[in-house]
């Protein structure tokens, strides 16, 4: 165990890594799929230099996915999106054991938050998985010069893609959003597909299109979930994603 995380965080105690660490290992063995997708993306790296900004629920299911994230290559920065939540001894373990920049604390305040959503916009990330829209919500309205280095956004709860529908409905939302609960996939994609909420108990509203996107389109459906009796990510790998992608890889 590292003494001393070399990448920036604020998490609650970072001597709390050593139980999370545990949690997150006992965790995956029941997320078999999501091990395979992490071991593909070991050995494939589709996500090599991407930077990826993921405010979501840090628990366990989230930090297994992270670490497949981490291992496909890409940069990562988490924070919380609802402060009820949020482990600390996860987060303490993602920054200590694996090295991610985790960004949350149980039980913090609105401050605080929106602290965390304007430092993980300073990564100037390339896919925004939300939860809520606060993250794409901030980015337009404050950092519109980061806009175009945006591939584009997934999407978790009900109330974010009525956020994201506003926006779309407005003419301001200028790069496609996936509503990750909507995602069309198939038979050729890396897939498992999970119901994720912001409270696993809370009922879903009748499902809508993906916004901006047609299913034959989809950029990337990612997402911090939680579901019973295991939680998962999906993946769905398209030409576009790829294409993507390999454009901001080729221009670092």
């Amino acid at each position: 165990m590292s003494s001393a995380p070399s990448v920036e965080f604020d998490v609650k105690d970072i001597g709390l890594s050593s139980n999370g660490r545990q949690r997150i290992e006992w965790a995956e063995r029941e997320m078999p799929v999501l091990r395979l997708i992490r071991e593909r993306f070991a050995e494939e790296k589709p996500l090599s230099g991407v930077k990826l900004v993921a405010c979501a629920h840090i628990t366990t299911e989230t930090a297994n996915l992270a670490r497949a994230l981490q291992a496909g290559g890409a940069e990562s920065i988490l924070i919380a999106s609802n402060p009820l939540s949020t482990q600390d001894d996860v987060a303490a373990a993602l920054v200590n054991d694996w090295g991610i920049p985790v960004y949350a604390i149980k039980g913090e305040s609105t401050e605080t938050y929106n602290r965390h959503v304007r430092t993980a916009l300073d990564s100037h990330p390339d896919i925004i998985i939300d939860d809520g829209s606060d993250v794409v919500a901030t980015l337009l309205k404050e950092r519109s010069g980061q806009i175009k280095e945006v591939i584009g956004s997934t999407e978790e709860t009900t109330t974010g893609i009525q956020r994201l529908k506003a926006m779309e409905t407005a003419g301001v939302l200028p790069f496609p959003s996936i509503a990750v609960n909507n995602a069309q996939t198939s038979t050729s994609s890396i897939i498992v597909t999970a119901r994720a909420s912001r409270h696993s108990t809370a009922s879903f509203a009748p499902r809508t299109s993906c916004l901006r996107v047609a299913p034959s389109s989809l950029l990337v459906t990612a997402g911090a979930a939680r579901a019973s009796p295991c939680a998962h990510a999906a993946w769905v790998r398209t030409s576009s994603l790829r294409k993507s992608i390999r454009s901001k890889q080729s221009k670092r």
